[in-house]
Parts: structure tokens; sequence; C-alpha cells
């Protein structure tokens, strides 16, 4: 015995470290709750088990894109495409048009070595034609009775059940299953209302019989004016129209306008038996031990405020000891009331202890005034310092930028200068008389000019006094400082480069400009200093992220968390001021509501500006 439960235990450890292809294969769109709680339930249960970097999910989305032949084979290709490289041993299928590709392409490299699991299947003909030594899983049944049964408790006068269906596959499917259970009844008109138009769906229910009860089969795929429309809005527009109770055998969508509730399946429990089908497989059970469940796990569930609408009595209507009650505050006091009772005496003990704090509020609050007094004129004082700082850095900056101009303006200058000089000798060589060669010179020195213009605009644009914070673009405030930077940093073969998206951001564009230029300048001295060969800036934009990365050596780590406080300086006497980080600092975390942070990396410093 203890023999076999060692075999037992390895075969389930081998079958967990080479099954590490897990395919999850959806029917429907993630967004909707039947799915949703499915997938959700299989990954808690198979992550406890294996490794989460072994699932793949997919999700076919039938319902909007309905499985013809063309699609199917469409949506083939690119899975086959995209998983060329891998062997799945389980796929894992929800619903039955995902259950019908992969049975389509068994036979195909994609799925040929896969056991297939699956749960929420309508179809219970396949029972009898799925072979156990490679299918296993949960059906869906419904239990279409016990929800007639509950319509005739729900109004004893009942006539009619209108079948609201949306034409798809599912939906005929349940139809054909709901109208055999009913055969036999005969006191009772069946209407089956089976479209995907809203518009043609709220017509026929226009004239309903008085005496009627709705039951929503699957109204997932029903479109108004042509576009898909959610089921909770389709519900919304329904009981515009029809204003009776509705009774539904899907636990997802039980809180919605006038669904009183229903013996439902559930997602979630679907989801977890067919989990734990492939946890016995991981285990070394034979598939054809594991084999099918038939009797779906249905409950009843009803919406108590949509109960109490109608005026039912749920003593009446309910005939569970089980069901599950909702929006029903009776039975969550019942639930919870030891937890209420001990709530309201820490609230009896709380009101208590203010009662015993009130005495020396006043006396706390007379200090708390002169308190205020004195924060208010330390807050003015330190604002005051803190504009010093700003100026003091501005004018640093100043400094930068004047050596930049310098820099910006060089090359220019020489080639007007030359373009001046030259002109004696072309006078002597007769050019001047070619009218060709007067408008090149004009066009050539006006280019020059030009440019040399765009600096001083760049430079009066970067000290344009902001008063109000606005709205500016990013990347583009960065590119316009590099700009201004870029004859200083070739001149020192440093280079720099940008990539990312474009963000807007709301503060002093000015302000922020002088942050970027703080950390650039910084950067290019460190180059200087320390002699770096082949320098560079990465300068990377990423989900509301600045990232400036150089590759300077780094900061010393003794240091590091000294680089933001005021007069802080690593450089020599007379060469550095110390405020130009801090006030970098102030301003994204202060005016900007940002956070700035630096650290060292591989070769050099990152310094990040982070607005998410």
């Amino acid at each position: 015995m203890k023999m076999k439960k060692i075999l037992i235990f390895l075969i389930f450890m081998l079958q967990a470290l080479f099954a590490n292809d897990i395919l999850i294969l959806n029917s429907y769109h993630p967004n909707l709750t039947w799915t949703y709680h499915q997938v959700l339930s299989i990954k808690n249960i198979l992550q406890r088990h294996v490794k989460k970097d072994v699932l793949y999910i997919e999700f076919m989305d039938t319902k909007r894109f309905r499985p013809t032949k063309n699609n199917i084979n469409n949506l083939y290709n690119f899975y086959s495409n995209k998983y060329k490289d891998k062997n799945f041993n389980i796929v894992i299928t929800t619903d039955d048009n995902a259950l019908n590709f992969v049975r389509k392409y068994k036979n195909t490299k994609l799925f040929k070595n896969a056991k297939i699991f699956f749960s929420g299947i309508n179809n219970l003909s396949l029972k009898d034609k799925l072979d156990k030594n490679i299918y296993a899983g949960v059906f869906e049944k419904k239990n279409p009775i016990a929800n007639y049964n509950l319509a005739k408790r729900v109004d004893p006068k009942l006539k009619t059940i209108y079948l609201l269906a949306d034409n798809s596959v599912t939906a005929s499917k349940l139809i054909k299953e709901y109208k055999n259970a009913f055969k036999d009844i005969k006191d009772i008109k069946f209407v089956c209302i089976n479209t995907q138009s809203l518009e043609k769906m709220k017509e026929m229910l226009k004239s309903y019989d008085e005496h009627s009860v709705g039951f929503v089969l699957a109204l997932v795929g029903m479109r108004k004016n042509g576009d898909f429309i959610s089921f909770k809005d389709v519900i919304k527009e329904l009981t515009k129209v029809y204003k009776k109770p509705l009774i539904i055998h899907t636990s997802a969508y039980i809180d919605y306008p006038n669904i009183i509730g229903g013996n439902c399946v559930s997602g979630k429990m679907q989801g977890m038996g067919v989990a734990n089908k492939v946890v016995e497989y991981l285990k070394g059970k034979p598939m054809k031990d594991i084999g099918f469940t038939i009797k779906s796990p249905n409950q009843f569930y009803f919406n108590m405020k949509n109960v109490k609408k109608f005026h039912l009595d749920i003593n009446k209507i309910n005939t569970e000891k089980n069901a599950v009650l909702i929006n029903n505050p009776h039975i969550f006091y019942k639930l919870y009331k030891k937890q209420i009772a001990k709530i309201l005496l820490i609230v009896i003990l709380i009101f208590i202890f203010i009662v015993i704090i009130a005495k020396k509020n006043y006396t706390i609050n007379q200090l708390n005034h002169k308190l205020k007094k004195d924060i208010d004129k330390a807050v003015k004082e330190n604002t005051k310092q803190l504009e010093v700082l700003q100026q003091q850095s501005k004018l640093a900056a100043m400094g930068e930028m004047i050596g930049a101009i310098a820099h910006q303006w060089r090359q220019p200058l020489n080639i007007l200068t030359t373009s001046i000089q030259n002109l004696k000798y072309d006078f002597k060589e007769g050019k001047l008389n070619d009218e060709h060669f007067i408008e090149n010179f004009i066009e050539k020195n006006k280019k020059t000019i030009k440019f040399m213009s765009k600096t001083i605009d760049d430079f009066r644009n970067f000290y344009r006094i902001d008063k109000e914070k606005s709205d500016f673009q990013v990347k583009e405030a960065i590119v316009s400082v590099l700009n201004m930077q870029q004859a200083q940093l070739k001149n020192h073969n440093i280079d720099i480069y940008i990539m990312g998206e474009e963000f807007i951001c709301n503060g002093l564009k000015s302000e922020f400009q002088q942050v970027i230029l703080n950390i650039i300048s910084n950067a290019k001295d460190e180059f200087i200093a320390r002699d770096i060969k082949d320098p560079n800036i990465n300068i990377e934009i990423k989900e509301r992220k600045i990232t400036i990365r150089d590759n300077a050596g780094g900061i010393d780590e003794t240091i590091l968390q000294r680089i933001f406080e005021p007069y802080f300086t690593t450089k020599e006497q007379g060469k550095g001021t110390g405020i130009g980080l801090y006030v970098s600092k102030m301003i994204i975390e202060n005016n900007m509501d940002g956070k700035l942070t630096a650290k060292n990396v591989e070769n050099g410093a990152e310094f990040c500006i982070d607005f998410s």
C-alpha cells in the first residue's frame, strides 16, 4: 500500500514536470461573466499544482465572431502559427464552440498529443460519442422542469412562458432541451422568441400575456441597431417592454432587473469541476476513470430585491432549504449577527472614549491654535527660502544655457565669417554678376541666421516665467532641452537617445525643463570628470514615467541617500552649488505631484521621474 502511494506520487511529479504546456481555450469573450467565472476558477485551482508560466489562455469570442467555416479556419491558422513551438499536453475548453474546435483539429500538430478536458457543454449527446481515454469533463445540464415549477408558484394562474434566446448555437441547443422537457405539458403556452435583434424581440413582447413569465435562456449575443449590446443592457431594454418576472438558469446574471431567480448552473462550479478533473489526471488517475460529470451542480438562486418588487412570498416560491438568497438584509443580519453585535459594542466603547477625551479637546485646541500660528510663520519662511533656492538654481542653469548658446552659435558664426570673407574673392572673380550666385548666397546665410535666431527663441522660452500651471507635452519639453544642449553634448562626444510615447502632464513647463537640464548637466559633468569612453545618456518614457540613465560610473553608495539634500555637492568648491537636485525634487514632488528618485544601475546612475 505504501509503495502504491509512492508510485502515485512519483507519477504526479513526473506529469507535473513534463505537462508544462496547458491551453485554456474559451468559446466566448473574457468580459462575459459566465466565462470569467469559469476561467478564474480553473486558474485558482491549477496554479496550486502547476507553474503560472505553463498556462496559456485564449478567447474565441464566438458570440461576436460566429464560428463559420472560414472564421474557424482562420482562427486555427492563427493559433497554429502562434503556438508552433508548443506541444500542449492538456487542453481545457469552456463551452461548446471551443470543444467543437478542438475536436475538428484534434489530429493536427497543435492538439495531437493533448488530453482534452471540458466544462459548460450543452450537447449532452457527446457523452456517448467522445473517447473517454482522451476526453473528460463537466456537462452543463439545465433543469427546465424545476424552473417551470417555480414559474407556476410565481403565478398560479400562469398561461404563457416566453423562451427568450439570441439565435446562437448555444441558444438552439437550449431551446431544444427546454422544448423536449416541456413536451408533455399541455395547459401552458410556450412562446419561443429566438432572434439576435433586440428591436424584434421587444416588438414581439409588447403584447405579452398578463399571466406570463419570461425564461432567459441565452441573450449574450444580442444586437441593437446591428451592434452588440451587453447582457445587462439587453435586460434593461427588455424590462422597459416586458414588466413580468424573469427566470434564469445561470447564476452569473442573477442580480439584473426583474430577474427573480431560478434553478441555476454556475460558471464557478463548472470551472472548479473541470479543474479538479485535471488535477486528478496530473496525480496519475487514468482518463477513462476520470470520465464525465453529467449532472450539473445546480442550485436555486433568488434575488430578494426583485422578489419583493413583484410582491412575491419567498416562503411560497422557494421550496429548497439550501437556496442562495441575494440582496436580502434579513439574511445578512441572520448570517452576521454575532459580528454586528461585536461592531456595535466597539462603536459604544469608541463613543465612551470620545466622551472621555472631549473634555481635553478645549485645551488641545488652544495649543493647536498657537501651534498653527508658529507653523504658518515657519511655512512662510521656508517658502521664501525655497524661492531663493529656485532662483539660485535658475541662475546656475542660466550659466549652463549661456554656454550652450555659445556652442550652438560657434559653427554658424564660422560659416557666416567664412561666407563674408569669401565675398571679396567672389567679387574679384566676377561671381557677383551671376543672379543665381546672389540668390544662393542670401538663402544660405538666411538659413544660418534663422538657426541662430531659433537658438535665442528656445533660450527665451526656456526662461519664460510661467505664472500658472498648464498642460504640456512631456516628450516635446524634453526634446526642446536636448536641442539647446545639442552642441555642448556633441562637443564632448556624448550620445543621447530618447524613446517612448508622448503623454500630457500638468505644471510649469519651464520648471520641468529645469529638472531635465539639471540631470543632463550632472551626467555631462561626470562624463568629463571621469573621462568616460563612449559616454551616452538614454531617456525612456513609459507609462507616465521618465527614466534617465547614463554610463558615467554611478553615484558613490555612501552619498546616494544625500544627493537630494540642499547644498550637498561632490564638486570642487566654486564649481557646484548643491541646490540643483534639491530644487529638482521640490519641483517634481511639491509642484507637480510626482516622485523623483535615483539609484545605481550597471555602469551608471538612473534618475526616475514618476507621474503615474
